[in-house]
């Protein structure tokens, strides 16, 4: 844990479309790893978000960035 400076061995799904930015630094500074999943986000869009994370919290936190390739199923 010492490796991420993490207090706490937990981690955040970070699922895409169901993010915030407020439960990943809420996570972050109780210990863990606040995560945050950033599907079909363009490039401006994931720097913002970052930012917004950089902003939220001085722990670390994690980013998930998905890139379709289109040929994903979409659920039923």
């Amino acid at each position: 844990m010492s490796l991420f400076d993490l207090e706490h061995p937990i981690v955040l799904g970070p699922f895409g479309g169901l993010s915030s930015v407020a439960l990943a630094a809420a996570v972050s500074d109780a210990g863990g790893l606040g995560s945050y999943g950033l599907y079909g986000y363009d490039g401006d869009r994931i720097r913002s978000t970052v930012a917004e994370l950089r902003q939220a919290t001085p722990r670390p936190f994690a980013v998930n960035i998905w890139l379709p390739m289109g040929d994903e199923v979409e659920p039923n």
